[in-house]
């Protein structure tokens, strides 16, 4: 009897140690069973995971406070033990190797119960993918809206197990989260039309390129809108931030649709998302100052609240996604507007989603991956001039040139205006009638009905398909520019939030032209030198765009501000004129100092000076 309390007295011992060797038993043939363990790891730290190569990654989780976890990696020899801190968390950082196609393990041991054994975990490339529809659309489509190529993709996803995907469930929070819902699936024929489209065309590509694994966590949400990834919007709260211990290379972002009704907003925010997606990475892991941020153009698509194919909106929102590339490099957009069929006018969700996917693909193996021999970058608008009634263009990133291209259609896709004729407060614009191909990148375009063109544009509608390539496939960037008769003036924005670019001057040699100049509001400056050939009293004007009642301050050579008021125009893109201020210029140069009101200017468009001519 005393031999069985002795022995029931060890038993209790071992049990009471808790975080001690959970191997204790009686004896050699009655093993004592384990116990559940106490520890429990984020959705992300789950089998078939893909762990970012060649870096630093955060592996973290929850266990019984004060005691210790053990983690053992399949592809290094020493162990690794962290603490667990009084509230039950816990953190540690390990090295991954270089990737490549063998499956690894993790083991977390608490000492205390079977360790917990995460199991076909691979090492190679990661990408967070976000945005609206269009992100999440699943290569199986929805209904109405297939994918196309779905049926050879399907059938070809068993040769492709090394690209890995966690979907992130939709989840609206308003506090940040610490976990997120989903689980990590293996490219199959049963499981890819679960995939998000684009991001799997876009892993495709990477991992024939560069042979290793690829992961994708993708967290979008259709119909979301920019501001709702911002820090401290329900998305970011719920899905977004639940992410940022993951190590992942960079980014990818298609959305924008539901923002082309505040577009002039659309810059701001891009900014301020990418900078705090990045700050949120480098807090976490050190390495998220320069990830990449590779993004997509929206496509084509006759708003039906903006005169459906013929309005502008979509055009104004994707003017302002190419012009903020070079404010948050390295970074880079993909164009679209090739890859919508004509029939597809009404469906804002396009079903070419593998020419997406690989564009995208390959801004990141050219720019990220240094692979030089891809060509990822569409040709650009890049200056005009005027010869004879003709527009002279000139452009970037043609390569070897454009590709054979049908003219009629093209055509159709520029269009030339006068600068003076108006029909509801905007210029009239008509058709090219003629268009020719120099030397190089300079392509001369003119119209039969526009005798001296001041602006020209090209593919700047809701839906407009573009017919121009260069010979890498790659489409020309929606542009709209401007001839800048009798010189420009730059905009100088020496602070605030604002942004500007050139006013230049009309072929009034005393007025200047058009450009629009956004955000213009706290401590931003407008400075224009203006030249003018003799002394006296001229009338001041600016044309501008709000949708509420606003003003600017004028200070001319340094003299007494005065206020300028600017009524609402009924919507952001009416563009109307306010009441014109009498001032004195000086023959010569002249200093025009524009600041905003307390509560906000308008989005400037044009400053008109005009001489007062004496009776």
């Amino acid at each position: 009897m005393a031999k069985y309390i002795f022995l029931f007295f060890l038993w209790i011992v071992g049990f009471a140690y808790g975080c001690g060797d959970s191997e204790t038993s009686v004896n050699d043939d009655i093993p004592v069973s384990k116990a559940p363990t106490s520890i429990k790891l984020p959705h992300l730290i789950s089998d078939n995971m893909v762990l970012q190569q060649n870096s630093k990654v955060i592996l973290w989780g929850e266990a019984t406070p004060k005691c210790t976890v053990t983690i053992s990696a399949s592809w290094i020899k020493q162990d690794i033990v962290v603490n667990v801190d009084g509230k039950g968390q816990w953190q540690a950082s390990i090295m991954t190797p270089a990737g490549g196609p063998e499956t690894q393990t993790l083991s977390f041991d608490d000492g205390a119960s079977a360790p917990l054994i995460v199991r076909n975990i691979l090492i190679g490339e990661v990408w967070i993918c976000s945005g609206q529809s269009n992100m999440e659309m699943p290569l199986g489509g929805w209904e109405g809206c297939p994918v196309d190529n779905m049926e050879e993709a399907v059938t070809n996803a068993d040769k492709h197990s090394e690209i890995r995907m966690l979907t992130v469930e939709r989840n609206s929070a308003t506090v940040s989260q610490n976990e997120l819902k989903g689980d990590w699936l293996v490219a199959s024929s049963g499981q890819v039309k679960r995939f998000s489209a684009v991001a799997y065309y876009f892993a495709l590509e990477l991992q024939e390129k560069l042979n290793v694994p690829v992961g994708l966590v993708v967290a979008a949400w259709g119909g979301s809108d920019i501001e709702s990834w911002l820090p401290g919007g329900d998305k970011y709260n719920g899905m977004l931030y639940p992410c940022h211990k993951y190590a992942a290379k960079g980014f990818l972002w298609y959305q924008g649709e539901s923002n082309v009704w505040k577009w002039y907003e659309y810059q701001k925010n891009m900014k301020e998302l990418v900078k705090s997606w990045r700050s949120l990475w480098e807090g976490s892991l050190g390495t998220g100052e320069n990830m990449p941020f590779y993004y997509a153009e929206i496509a084509p698509y006759a708003l039906p609240e903006d005169n459906g194919a013929t309005g502008i909106v979509s055009a104004l929102l994707r003017e302002v996604q190419y012009e903020v590339q070079k404010e948050i490099m390295p970074a880079g957009m993909v164009c679209t507007n090739d890859l919508v069929a004509l029939l597809e006018e009404n469906q804002i969700h396009p079903a070419n989603k593998k020419g997406v996917g690989m564009r995208l693909a390959h801004l990141a193996l050219n720019q990220t991956y240094e692979h030089g021999e891809i060509i990822s970058a569409s040709p650009s608008f890049e200056g005009m001039c005027m010869e004879d009634g003709r527009v002279l263009l000139t452009f970037k990133n043609v390569g070897g040139g454009w590709m054979d291209i049908d003219k009629n259609s093209v055509l159709q896709n520029f269009e030339l205006s006068d600068g003076k004729t108006l029909v509801d407060g905007c210029y009239v614009f008509y058709p090219a009638s003629d268009i020719s191909f120099g030397d190089g990148d300079v392509v001369t375009v003119s119209s039969d009905k526009v005798a001296a063109p001041k602006y020209i544009r090209y593919c700047f509608r809701n839906f407009m398909l573009g017919y121009m390539r260069n010979k890498a496939g790659l489409p020309l960037i929606p542009f709209r520019g401007e001839s800048n008769i009798g010189g420009t003036y730059m905009v100088e924005v020496e602070s605030g939030t604002s942004s500007g670019t050139s006013v230049a001057l009309s072929d009034n040699p005393y007025a200047s032209g058009e450009r629009l100049l956004t955000n213009f509001y706290g401590d931003a400056r407008l400075n224009l030198n203006l030249v003018v050939e003799e002394e006296g009293l001229y009338e001041l004007s600016v044309y501008y765009m709000s949708e509420v009642d606003a003003a600017v301050r004028i200070q001319v050579n340094g003299g007494v501000q005065q206020n300028l008021n600017c009524s609402a125009s009924g919507s952001w893109w009416n563009k109307l004129q306010c009441a014109g201020m009498t001032v004195t210029l000086l023959k010569g140069e002249n200093t025009i100092v524009i600041t905003p009101e307390a509560n906000g200017g308008p989005n400037l468009d044009k400053v008109n000076v005009v001489k007062i001519e004496r009776k």
